[in-house]
Formats: structure tokens, C-alpha cells, sequence
């Protein structure tokens, strides 16, 4: 449980009663807040492990076991880098294409999200007399330019995409 509703007002005496008011078959897929825990807590233990291997010199045996727990984490914190997913998203043969999600509200970047680590720069071509640099686009152009926000990682979250892009894509 991430949030309840019960607030404590001083010490009552009261003991607590809780009754099952519902049971549920099945519990739903979990919320993206649910699996970024999942995966930060994942490699954090893959971060444990490797600290822990490099530090058990004594026994290879131990080391070899810690570093084996460590490949497993990180497989749980990244699966999209794992040999074994099955996912087709963005493959064109056996060639991976990254995908970035960007949200636009108002004609603002509002969020990104990826399904590969990346880091992300907007820049604005409508400048409306505001402090403008000036930059060489990729056909040797030069072009006025806002730039909107500092340079910043998208949101890491492969599941996600892959499913926003099968929905999209789909309709």
C-alpha cells in the first residue's frame, strides 16, 4: 500500500479494526510509480552485489556468486537490455530503434519518457523577440533559438512505451 486514508489524531487508546470490505481475483498491473520502485530498488541490489563482489577477494567462488546476483538485478532493473526479451518494439529486422514519448501541452514540452536511456534538449524555433542563440541545423543552416529547458534525461520507461506505441500505432 502506497497511501491510506487514516490519520491519527492524538493517542485515542483506540485500537485500530480493519474488515475486508472486498476481495479482489486478480490484482490489476501495477501503476509506472509502482514498477520505477521496483526497478530502482533492482539496481540498487545490482549495485550491492558488484560493491560486494569487488570487495570478497578471498574467495572466488563467493565473488563469482555475487556477481551472477548482480547480472539478475540488473536484468530486473533493465529488461529491455536483456537477450531474452521478447519484445518486437521498434525493430526493423534485428536493428533496435530507440522511441521517445514527448508530451506537449500548450506547445510545451511538458515530459519525456523512452524506452533507452537518453538525455534530451528542447529547443524553440519561435523565439517572439526573447533572448535567441543562434545554431547550425543539420543542412548547414543557421537557425534562431530558444532553448526551453536545461539538458535532461527522459524518463526510462520501456514497458510503458512499447505499450503507448502499440496503442497509437494500432488505431
Amino acid at each position: 500500500m502506497l497511501y491510506d486514508d487514516y490519520e491519527e489524531t492524538g493517542d485515542s487508546g483506540a485500537v485500530l479494526e480493519f474488515k475486508v470490505v472486498g476481495e479482489y481475483q486478480e490484482w490489476p498491473e501495477p501503476e509506472v510509480c509502482v514498477k520505477i520502485i521496483e526497478r530502482d530498488a533492482a539496481a540498487r541490489r545490482a549495485c550491492e552485489h558488484l560493491i560486494a563482489a569487488q570487495e570478497c577477494s578471498n574467495s572466488a567462488s563467493v565473488r563469482e556468486a555475487l556477481l551472477q546476483s548482480a547480472l539478475e538485478e540488473a536484468h530486473v532493473a533493465m529488461p529491455h537490455l536483456s537477450a531474452s526479451t521478447s519484445s518486437s518494439n521498434g525493430t526493423a529486422g534485428s536493428e533496435v530503434i530507440p522511441t521517445v514519448v514527448a508530451w506537449l501541452e500548450g506547445g510545451i514540452v511538458q515530459w519525456m519518457a523512452s524506452d533507452h536511456p537518453m538525455r534530451y534538449l528542447v529547443l524553440d524555433a519561435d523565439t517572439d523577440g526573447n533572448d535567441s542563440m543562434k545554431v547550425t541545423m543539420e543542412n548547414g543552416s543557421i537557425a534562431d533559438v530558444i532553448r526551453t529547458s536545461s539538458t535532461v534525461l527522459a524518463d526510462h520507461l520501456p514497458e510503458w512505451v512499447t505499450k503507448l506505441v502499440e496503442e497509437v500505432e494500432g488505431q
